[in-house]
């Protein structure tokens, strides 16, 4: 059986921007995210032996990873699968911009799960999915019997089914496959 922990990456200043579409952006963690991010390290560490922690590639995501693995004295390891969704050109846009643009659907979508942003160069949840499939196939076939941490972002967290709140803030949740 594998043990998976999904930690959301610390605030941003730009995710407590909850108008702003944040998607891949390479934004650090502000000084908020950064205490986020070791309390729940800390908290993680206290009730989990971890194998390896993976995370996304994106700046915010790797820097909460780095400080869950120094935490657990495990490894960390960028495993593409756990990216944030793609918005295509609509990233770095604000919703109050886009409405008028596409219209008020796309972010309604968004907000339902139900997105798709290829008519912009992005992913739709179906794109996702089938991202999330291969990488927990990965896991499954790398670390049967084993606890790993996988650190995201909340758009990810949100398709898997977790409710997590729209403004980042380093939220764990455990699952077992």
């Amino acid at each position: 059986m594998l043990r998976l922990i999904f930690l959301r990456h610390g605030e941003t200043d730009t995710s407590t921007d909850s108008d702003l579409i944040e998607g891949r952006s390479a934004t650090p963690l502000n000084a908020v995210g950064e205490r986020q991010a070791s309390a729940a390290a800390e908290a993680i560490a206290g009730a989990h032996l971890l194998a390896l922690v993976y995370s996304s590639p994106l700046r915010r995501a790797c820097r909460t990873a780095e400080l869950l693995a120094k935490a657990c004295r495990a490894s960390h390891a960028v495993h593409g699968g756990l990216q944030e969704r793609d918005f295509g050109s609509l990233e770095g846009w604000r919703w109050n911009d886009v409405e008028p643009e596409v219209g008020a659907e796309v972010q309604a979508r968004d907000l339902g799960v139900t997105y798709d942003y290829r008519p912009w160069g992005g992913e739709s949840v179906e794109d996702v999915k089938r991202r999330l499939g291969r990488l927990i196939a990965y896991l499954k076939g790398s670390h049967d019997g084993e606890t790993v941490a996988c650190v995201t972002h909340g758009g990810v967290l949100r398709l898997m089914g977790f409710e997590v709140p729209w403004r980042a803030s380093a939220e764990w949740f455990k699952i077992e496959l």
